[in-house]
């Protein structure tokens, strides 16, 4: 195992030993053993230890130098004196050395003898004294060690009890603070450790990514409960990271699609031939079917939240919710996600409405398509999903979350009036309401409109529309005298609400 000046001078200081340094312009370098300075050779990778004695009488010294004894004249930079015998510092730091080599080769032959993750995460808090637990790339637990302090919780998106740490410092809150002091984005695209120690957080802890494909597949954390951390220690988190990479990627929650069966969904997208059996060989690979029942979602991130980092967190925020996902990066701002909701226990508006305050707190904004069933019918529902983005941003620019369920008679109307004046489609005595409403300053139409859609329930309309039952009888009774329409007439019901709709379209979209 590698180690660096800085975490070796702060090892010793947990061993309450005196040491003192005037300067170390070395402080970095990779040290991989220790040995006794005797002017031969010198080599980078190698601390140097000596007594002052010894030393001073050599002009030439090495990169970094350990030295026994406290000086009682001058300081040399990138000396470090030690308030020890030439043995018992020599031992000291054999003994740090030992200690973390040992762990390392536990360490090296778990992996290699295809160990429990846990045994392997047991394993990796030795190092740091200290919890250590994996995250998938949505921030959703994978496993942890033992040393862990873990509670019960209730998942809002299934209802199960889960378990997860004790100690919050990923929610929201905490992810604004790290955008703001720019952290965010060192922690989600990072490929070293990140140490974080701020006031606001509840607990130091380190961070490193796994990457598979430019793509952040997990998390390893290490949090500071039991032993205290420090910055030195990143060098160990880089180490331990790289040992566990391969045993990490076997365990993440999400399926990964290979290049192959991205290329063929892309395909699909884009409307290009697709060989079903082909599409249905990559599909049950993820133990899913070409006739399951599936959800395409398109996210669109603000261009600031994909500047400080919190898209990546916000794309993982909903994979959280939805681990039967496939995604795709169309490009920076726009994420693509295939959901299969085959489960009967599978509740999208519910679940989407869990992270509603998220969504709209960093601007993001999804369409949502129908249930379809067989995923050979993507690219009608992706246009779909395409064309609710547009509609969605003219008929209702407030909402952020956009299923396309509500906005069915909008884009049918959408489609007919590329081709067609879509008001041909409204019964001829509506206008007669509609320009009543306009010049008197009524609302009868859309009173009519509330009353027949509520399947003539005058309770309920009149809940609806803030007004007594005898108001709105007195107003669907003058609607009738104007327009010479039988509103009790089941045939003519849905015509006027058909018509209210392409009017009040078309009045949006102008």
């Amino acid at each position: 195992m590698k180690f660096s000046t800085s975490f070796l001078i702060n090892q010793m200081q947990s061993y309450n030993i005196t040491l003192k340094y005037l300067k170390l312009y070395n402080k970095d370098t990779l040290i991989s053993s220790i040995r006794i300075f005797d002017m031969k050779i010198i080599q980078d990778d190698i601390l140097y230890v000596s007594s002052i004695d010894y030393a001073n009488t050599n002009k030439l010294l090495p990169p970094v130098i350990f030295m026994a004894g406290i000086p009682t004249l001058a300081f040399q930079d990138n000396v470090v004196y030690i308030d020890l015998s030439f043995i018992e510092l020599f031992n000291v730091l054999q003994s740090i050395f030992d200690k973390y080599n040992f762990i390392e080769s536990r360490l090296i032959n778990a992996v290699s003898e295809n160990k429990s993750l846990k045994e392997i995460l047991n394993i990796s808090s030795e190092f740091f004294n200290n919890p250590v637990h994996i995250l998938d790339g949505s921030m959703h637990y994978i496993e942890y060690s033992d040393n862990m302090l873990m509670k019960d919780h209730t998942d809002a998106a299934t209802g199960k009890v889960l378990t997860e740490i004790s100690v919050n410092y990923t929610d929201d809150s905490i992810m604004n603070l790290l955008r703001e002091k720019g952290l965010l984005v060192q922690l989600t695209h990072s490929k070293n450790s990140v140490y974080i120690r701020l006031p606001e957080v509840s607990v130091a802890y380190f961070s490193i990514n796994f990457f598979e494909n430019n793509t952040r597949i997990a998390v390893l954390s290490i949090l500071e409960t039991i032993s205290p951390l420090d910055s030195s220690q990143s060098i160990i988190v880089d180490q331990v990271a790289h040992i566990i990479a391969n045993v990490v990627k076997k365990f993440r929650n999400h399926p990964t699609i290979s290049s192959d069966f991205k290329q063929t969904i892309i395909d699909l997208l884009e409307s290009r031939r697709v060989d079903p059996e082909i599409l249905d060989f990559y599909l049950k690979k993820l133990g899913w079917g070409l006739n399951d029942g599936y959800h395409i979602l398109k996210i669109k991130m603000n261009e600031n939240s994909f500047e400080n980092g919190l898209s990546e967190y916000t794309i993982g925020l909903i994979k959280r919710y939805f681990p039967k996902t496939i995604l795709l990066d169309i490009d920076n701002l726009v994420t693509v996600m295939i959901i299969n909701a085959n489960s009967k226990s599978f509740e999208l508006k519910e679940t989407i409405e869990q992270i509603r305050p998220h969504l709209k707190k960093q601007q993001a904004i999804i369409s949502i398509s129908r249930h379809f069933i067989n995923l050979i019918k993507l690219p009608e529902h992706y246009k779909a999903i395409n064309d609710l983005m547009v509609l969605g941003k003219k008929l209702s620019p407030e909402n952020n979350i956009l299923f396309h369920t509500d906005f069915t008679i909008a884009h049918i109307l959408s489609i007919c009036n590329r081709e067609t004046d879509i008001r041909i489609f409204c019964l001829p005595e509506i206008f007669i309401l509609y320009e009543y409403d306009k010049s008197h300053g009524t609302d009868f139409f859309y009173s009519v409109y509330i009353y027949l859609k509520l399947n003539k329930s005058l309770a309920a309309a009149s809940k609806v529309l803030l007004v007594h039952r005898n108001t709105l009888v007195y107003r669907i009774e003058k609607s009738s005298k104007l327009t010479g329409l039988d509103f009790d007439d089941c045939n003519l019901t849905f015509h006027v609400i058909f018509s209210y709709e392409i009017i009040y379209y078309q009045q949006l979209m102008s």
